[in-house]
């Protein structure tokens, strides 16, 4: 599946919860990526922006931020 350009995706909190959990495991090496389709068909998505607040260790303030 794939976000077209200006269309948005709600994860609710609890399964974020559930993949943030997921992205430290996957950064260990475990293979999650069942379960986190299970959780979200658009984990990757949300994989990469917790990736970028690691990295960057902020949260950030727009979208144009958002624009690496």
């Amino acid at each position: 599946m794939t976000l077209q350009k200006g269309q948005q995706h709600v994860l609710p909190e609890r399964d974020f919860a559930d993949l943030y959990a997921l992205y430290f495991r996957r950064e260990k090496g475990e293979a999650v990526s069942g379960r986190a389709q299970a959780v979200s068909h658009y984990s990757s998505y949300f994989w990469g922006l917790i990736y970028w607040c690691q990295v960057r260790k902020e949260v950030p303030d727009s979208e144009a931020e958002l624009q690496l």
